[in-house]
């Protein structure tokens, strides 16, 4: 099992505007933690021993990460009324929940927020 105390439930929660106690919010906050762990393992940080040998590994997020879990967590229970991708249809056609958030990205620096980079 992953260390996601980052992101902290009660911050989730409170974004989700649901009770922390509720599954469905670990269930979120697990997913948004593991997907920004996953496009950022820059910010991992070993733990070494005494001799200098790694017997752990630490996420260390920002303040700006931590934000973009929790926006992360908000996309994904968007989806959960809208298996289809489709929040609402209005008089001005079909509103999609977007598969990628830009503000996700963005706040990860990743994709097309990210550094430019060769090769």
């Amino acid at each position: 099992m992953a260390d996601f105390d980052w992101l902290p439930l009660a911050r989730v929660a409170a974004w989700l505007q649901l009770p922390e106690a509720d599954p469905v919010v670990e269930l979120l906050r697990d997913a948004a933690a593991d997907y920004c762990q996953a496009k950022r393992p820059d910010l991992y940080v070993d733990e070494l021993d005494e001799a200098g040998a790694v017997i752990g590994r630490t996420f260390v997020a920002t303040p700006r990460i931590v934000q973009a879990g929790t926006l992360a967590a908000g996309r994904l229970y968007a989806r959960k009324g809208s298996p289809a991708g489709l929040a609402s249809f209005g008089e001005f056609g079909a509103a999609e929940v977007l598969r990628i958030d830009p503000d996700v990205d963005r706040m990860l620096g990743v994709g097309r927020f990210g550094r430019p980079r060769i090769g």
